[in-house]
Parts: C-alpha cells; sequence; structure tokens
C-alpha cells in the first residue's frame, strides 16, 4: 500500500523534502528519507518513460500496420475498380454485339419479307394482268368472197408470270363461216387454214347461234403470248361482230367485251369494255389492237 501511495505522490512527497532540506529542519534521517524518495521518484520517472516509449512504439507499430493494410485495401479496390472497368467494356461491347445481332436480324427479316412476297408475286402474278392483243385482215373464202378475221393473242407484259390461265370464249357471230373455213394457231406460231371444215361445223355449230370454247392455258411467262382465236366474219353481213373473253388466272380474273362494225374494206374495233376482278376499268392499258385491210 505504502508502494503504492509512493508511486502515486512520489512527485509532491519530493517537493516537500527539497523545502524542508532548504529550510534547514531537516534530519539526517530526514535526508536518508528524502534521498530514497528521490532515488524512488528518479525510478518512476524512467519506469514512466520507458513504459511511454514502449506505448509509443506499440502505437508506431500499430500506424505501420494501418498503413499497410490501408495500402492493401487501396490496391484491392484499385484492383476491383480495374476489374469493374473491364467489365464495363466487356458489358459496352456484348451490347454493341447486340445492337449489331438486332439490325441483322431485322434486315433478315425485312429480306425474309421481301422474298416471301417475290415468292407469293410469282405464284399470284403480283397484281399483274393478261394484255389482249388482237388485229383484223381480210381474207378471201371459196365460194364466198371477202371476209373479216379477227385474231386474239393472249401476252404477259407484267414483272411475274401468270399461272393456271383459263378461258372462256362466247363469240355471236363468228360461227357463221365455220362451216366454210377454220383458222388454227399454235403456241409456236403455226398457221393453218381448214377451207372445208364440214364436219367439225356440223358436228360442234349446226343449228347454234353463238360459239362457245372453254380452253386451259396454264403458265404465261413474263414477255410470252398465247393464240386465244382466230374468228371468221361474212364481210357485209347482218350481224354487228361481237366477241367476250372471260379469263381467269391465280390473281384474279378479267373479262373483255369486243365489239366491232365493219365496211367494204375492213373490220374495226367499235368498242371495248373491261371488267378486271370484278370492276369496271379504262380499257387503255389493258389491250393493244390494230387494223390492217
Amino acid at each position: 500500500m505504502i508502494f503504492t501511495f509512493v508511486k502515486k505522490y512520489y512527485k509532491v512527497l519530493s517537493l516537500i523534502v527539497i523545502l524542508m532540506v532548504l529550510k534547514g529542519k531537516g534530519t539526517m534521517l530526514l535526508g536518508v528519507f528524502a534521498g530514497l524518495i528521490t532515488m524512488t521518484a528518479a525510478y518512476f520517472q524512467w519506469s514512466e518513460k520507458d513504459e511511454a516509449s514502449k506505448k509509443n512504439k506499440i502505437t508506431q507499430d500499430e500506424l505501420r500496420q494501418l498503413n499497410e493494410e490501408t495500402l492493401k485495401k487501396t490496391q484491392e479496390l484499385a484492383d476491383a475498380y480495374k476489374d469493374n472497368a473491364d467489365l464495363q467494356k466487356a458489358i459496352s461491347k456484348k451490347s454493341d454485339d447486340i445492337v449489331e445481332i438486332t439490325k441483322q436480324l431485322y434486315t433478315l427479316s425485312q429480306q425474309n419479307a421481301e422474298l416471301q412476297k417475290e415468292l407469293n408475286n410469282h405464284v399470284t402474278g403480283g397484281g399483274n394482268f393478261p394484255i389482249l392483243d388482237f388485229w383484223t385482215h381480210s381474207i378471201e373464202v371459196t365460194g364466198k368472197g371477202k371476209a373479216f378475221v379477227a385474231e386474239f393473242d393472249l401476252l404477259n407484259k407484267g414483272k411475274y408470270p401468270l399461272n393456271h390461265i383459263s378461258y372462256a370464249i362466247t363469240d355471236f357471230s363468228g360461227y357463221e363461216m365455220m362451216q366454210f373455213i377454220r383458222i388454227a394457231r399454235a403456241p409456236g406460231g403455226s398457221y393453218s387454214v381448214d377451207s372445208k371444215p364440214n364436219s367439225f361445223y356440223e358436228q360442234n355449230f349446226q343449228n347454234i347461234n353463238t360459239w362457245q370454247q372453254s380452253r386451259i392455258v396454264g403458265t404465261l411467262n413474263v414477255n410470252q403470248r398465247y393464240p386465244l382465236q382466230s374468228s371468221v366474219y361474212r364481210a357485209n353481213g347482218d350481224k354487228t361482230p361481237v366477241i367476250v373473253f372471260n379469263i381467269t388466272w391465280n390473281g384474279g380474273n378479267v373479262i373483255y367485251y369486243i365489239t366491232f362494225n365493219q365496211d367494204e374494206d375492213m373490220l374495226k374495233l367499235e368498242k371495248v369494255s373491261i371488267i378486271l376482278n370484278g370492276k369496271s376499268v379504262e380499257p387503255g392499258k389493258h389491250y393493244v389492237f390494230k387494223c390492217h385491210k
């Protein structure tokens, strides 16, 4: 307990002893006590300094360790930042790749849509329609004199083929001359005239006032023509030549109503009426006509 008291108050005790010695009130015993106090004080001072030095050393070690840990954490943070930057670059590149792939998919989708449209156009004709190309000229029929011939071709002037074409012809006056002459034209261009078609006439056209025929053409390719009909009309006949073509294909239907008139020299076109897909249309671009003597 005395040791603890002295350790705690050694500075005060040393000061009291010094003052007593200076005033001459001390004894030898007091001097010895003062010496002990002084030595004790010196010891305690050294002890405190040593303890402070140890604490300071500990503090320096802790500070060094803290600095090392700080540097380590800073490096880890820098590495993490770099990794994050690399990750952001990778994500950005992936995003660019995704954008590019999306563009490519859109382009492919557009191309596929165009291809589907093109394929559909090749099946349906793509809004294309057959054009009626016809012309008239005169011939001499044995025993009957002069007659007029109207030649009809089907022509594809569009961008796409016309598929599954079929047609029906109604000729309201051409039947009159069929017992005397019959003209046949083949798709390859061959041309034949039968001046004695009596058996054909007797079998097919006797006692009728209208001649009708139906036929399947098939496919009419671009810029291809197909001979539909060659009708012969009696010159100066009492009937007005009228013929009707009803043509059907994958993409639609067109009906041509054609009326001629004649004089002594030629068979002339009087009127063309056209019904395209159920609607009346201006005939200008749907047919081509030439008149020859």
